[in-house]
């Protein structure tokens, strides 16, 4: 239940619970719980054929570009963008980042729209996914003690190009 409660929170794009999880050394394995809960989310939520083995081969892909993409907003929140308040250790931003993942479990609920009417749930899952990225932009800003959003975007934009070039070449 507590980790349902974060989870919302995360969802909610509020500071403080991204501020908590970066304290908390204890909240690392629901950070990666978070993680694997959204690929769960997003493989039952598209019905993929092979379920299983779709689930296997998205769980080590997902969590592998997770893993990518928070070391790409470390390195560059931490050097490119650095400020004199940055302050921002991996394991931070691993924590922050995996919690920011947490709108994305709720892909599971896609079958019904994509299954019905393909359109509306390829909207959906694009804004979900936008909803991701607004939660990791709340998760850089607090990690690295950006004052800017706008620094924040420009870090998880930056990051998160080499993962659509992957995501894009899979499909």
């Amino acid at each position: 239940m507590l980790l349902l409660r974060m989870m919302l929170r995360a969802a909610r794009l509020e500071p403080g619970l991204y501020r908590e999880v970066m304290a908390d050394i204890s909240a690392t394995s629901q950070a990666i719980l978070v993680v694997i809960l959204m690929v769960l989310g997003t493989v039952l939520g598209t019905l993929r054929p092979n379920i299983v083995v779709d689930l296997l081969a998205f769980l080590v892909i997902m969590v592998g570009l997770w893993l990518l993409w928070t070391w790409l907003a470390y390195l560059l929140g931490t050097t490119l963008f650095r400020t004199p308040a940055t302050n921002a250790g991996w394991g931070r931003m691993f924590r922050a980042s995996g919690f920011a993942q947490a709108p994305g479990a709720l892909r599971v609920v896609l079958v019904v729209p994509l299954t019905i009417y393909p359109p509306l749930g390829q909207v959906m899952f694009l804004a979900i996914t936008a909803w991701q990225l607004a939660a990791m932009v709340v998760a850089v800003r607090e990690t690295m003690g950006y004052e800017s959003t706008a620094r924040a975007a420009a870090v998880v934009l930056g990051a998160i190009a080499p993962f659509v070039v992957i995501v894009v070449g899979l499909t």
